[in-house]
């Protein structure tokens, strides 16, 4: 603003609907107003996102009537820029707006070309990092529902033995006030209470369902990794025993958190875990043990999934994470990519080592984060902290 001598100065960017932008900078007499979008239809911003450089000396409330905003601010010229990207896009505007005439052409464009240049590049990359992270998301989403599809039976079988429970605690209930004139309370009560429970452990098997396939964006919150894993662990459970697979969950003993989206942390644990599985896969007894670690270190969480499995060879270890990728009969390949893309996108790196008839560890590390507030921490049923074995 004090470059130009003038009122205003506004760094735009576009949005997904042509009549809206998004203004990343508004100097107003010395002082930056907070992010905002507003409408360009019927501005003189109008002609600038469509292509063209603008400038009124004066008079500019005259030649667009029906912007309300030029009256308001009192202002008497403007000159607007477009940002246009390496590809021949609007970007983004540049603008500058004063209550006086301004000359023609302002010798001060001329002086931030390359300044301008700088910032329809940042933004060209805002945008390619936009789409690309609502490809990922629409990407993360099918394979969360190839992957329901998968544990389907698992699914079906975890969530049978709570409602066989309810049906039970329900018959018992109905016997004993069909067969008892004086019916004991505390009996009853202890029925009651099964039924109950067995309810909310069916209600929860229906919630980490849902939150597994949600479509949506990504939501960054502060998740605590040692209840993640054992929310994973419980979600493949029925699976890990149907193979009879042991499952170890080695997690610390006081919470860890990390700031990142828990469906997506989720759906990269679950891939590992059932690719671990399905490694192991005709092994004998001592070799079917899968072990899920998580390891504080000094300002990052560790989290790893190892099996005793064949190995993978070096040529493999070199592509396993390329898209559509497999050594198996079956599936698309994208699992992994995706689970790198997913952790890539958290600040951390998935990672690979394996030994061929020794097992396969998958790693990352993710940035610790503060505990949350007590008001916002994660309310849900509490885990058991240290060493767990399941499947056995």
């Amino acid at each position: 603003g004090r470059i130009f001598d003038v009122a205003h100065v506004l760094v735009c960017e576009s949005t997904n609907h042509p009549d809206r932008v998004r203004v990343l900078v508004h100097w107003n007499v010395d002082r930056i107003q907070s992010s905002y979008e507003y409408d360009v239809r019927w501005t003189p911003c109008e002609v600038v996102v469509r292509g063209n450089t603008v400038h009124y000396a004066q008079n500019v409330q005259h030649h667009f009537p029906r912007d309300r905003e030029l009256v308001e601010l009192g202002l008497e010229s403007y000159s607007g820029v477009p940002l246009i990207s390496t590809t021949g896009s609007i970007v983004g505007h540049f603008v500058v707006m004063d209550t006086r005439p301004m000359p023609e052409p302002i010798p001060e464009l001329a002086v931030i070309q390359l300044q301008l240049a700088r910032a329809a590049a940042e933004l060209e990359r805002r945008h390619v990092e936009s789409q690309l992270r609502r490809h990922l998301d629409e990407v993360a989403h099918v394979s969360r529902l190839s992957t329901l599809g998968e544990l389907a039976g698992s699914i079906a079988h975890e969530l049978n033995q709570p409602l066989a429970a309810v049906a039970n605690f329900t018959q018992a209930a109905i016997g004993l006030l069909r067969n008892s004139t004086e019916i004991p309370r505390g009996d009853l009560t202890e029925i009651l209470e099964g039924a109950e429970n067995a309810s909310r452990r069916a209600s929860e098997i229906v919630k980490r369902m849902r939150s597994l396939v949600s479509r949506r964006l990504a939501l960054e919150e502060v998740v605590d990794v040692g209840r993640l894993v054992e929310e994973t662990a419980r979600l493949i459970e029925s699976e890990y025993i149907r193979n009879s697979v042991r499952l170890t969950v080695a997690t610390e003993s006081e919470p860890v958190w990390i700031a990142g989206d828990r469906v997506q942390l989720q759906q990269v644990l679950v891939n590992l875990l059932r690719n671990a599985a399905e490694s192991v896969e005709g092994l004998d007894g001592e070799r079917r043990a899968i072990v899920i670690r998580v390891e504080r270190r000094p300002g990052h969480v560790a989290i790893s999934v190892s099996d005793q499995g064949p190995g993978i060879d070096e040529e493999t270890v070199e592509r396993i994470f390329d898209p559509f990728y497999t050594t198996k009969s079956e599936g698309m390949g994208m699992g992994l990519a995706i689970s790198r893309s997913i952790v890539e996108s958290h600040g951390g790196r998935l990672l690979v080592t394996s030994r061929l008839n020794e097992g396969t560890m998958f790693s990352f590390s993710l940035r610790t984060v503060p505990a949350p507030d007590e008001e916002e921490e994660d309310l849900s049923v509490p885990v058991p902290r240290g060493r767990s074995k399941r499947g056995e």
